[in-house]
């Protein structure tokens, strides 16, 4: 399953769907927030869909077992907004924890004294074990570290990013190597997608960039999201730095510029 999620291989998920099954799948990703509004305050919020075997029945649609098949990789009638997206990786990065999304964290008047603040509000657990979630949360850290990993290419060595790829197609045709599709028509060309989190040993930010009908989520939409992952955290962590530097004693602040030193002289 770990290199399943690393090299983005759609024929294993096939095969687990058709251990797993359509229902298991749709409640799992129910429980992470998928076919429902987030509540995030904007109007017309899309709840997405999440297909299930009763919905096919109801809507008098004969079964046919590539819908689980599809709806593993997140194709066919499943369908999920960006901040869907988000508030599952946040989710996995938090262990488990599925927080309501938030536009506002406070409001400050002009003397900068806070009138009000929103502190973060906890919507569940998603009843996943800690244990399975790190597993996946390692795998995801491999997509971007792994030499193999589908976003490898884009990785940042002082930036440890856990994420995940996606090239959604929205246009029925036969398998084209990737510079044969970007000549097709803007309209029939994929999505191209990357979600994640970062630093991947202790999140601090969720992100999710899709580029409509992008192409490859690998080669465009996981650099722009690493890039805007590195220049929201690196001066955060340079300050953090500086500070602990200021607060270290003269021998351990030689110390620490003497092992500066020798790594970059390796």
């Amino acid at each position: 399953m770990r290199g399943a999620l690393v090299q983005s291989c759609n024929v294993y998920f096939y095969a687990l769907a058709e251990r797993v099954g359509l229902e298991r799948i749709a409640r799992i990703a129910q429980d992470f927030g998928f076919g429902r509004r987030t509540g995030i305050g904007i109007n017309h919020e899309s709840a997405g869909f999440i297909p299930t075997r009763v919905w096919y029945d109801q809507h008098k649609i004969p079964w046919r077992g590539g819908f689980a098949l599809n709806s593993a990789i997140g194709q066919g009638d499943t369908k999920a907004t960006v901040i869907q997206i988000a508030m599952a990786y946040a989710a996995i990065a938090n262990l488990g924890k599925l927080f309501v999304p938030q536009l506002i964290e406070r409001v400050s008047g002009p003397d900068g004294m806070v009138l009000a603040s929103f502190p973060p509000r906890l919507r569940r657990r998603v009843q996943v074990s800690k244990e399975t979630i790190a597993f996946i949360a390692d795998a995801l850290r491999g997509v971007v570290d792994d030499p193999t990993g589908t976003a490898y290419a884009a990785r940042l060595p002082h930036l440890k990013i856990a994420g995940k790829t996606g090239t959604a197609q929205v246009f029925q045709r036969t398998r084209l190597a990737e510079e044969e599709s970007s000549r097709l028509e803007y309209r029939k060309r994929a999505h191209a997608w990357f979600a994640g989190f970062a630093p991947a040993e202790r999140p601090e930010m969720a992100i999710v960039v899709l580029l409509e009908h992008g192409g490859s989520g690998g080669r465009f939409a996981a650099p722009i999201a690493i890039q805007i992952l590195n220049e929201y955290l690196s001066p955060r962590h340079e300050t953090t730095n500086s500070l602990a530097m200021a607060g270290s004693s003269p021998s351990q602040s030689n110390l620490t510029r003497k092992s500066q030193h020798e790594r970059r002289s390796q």
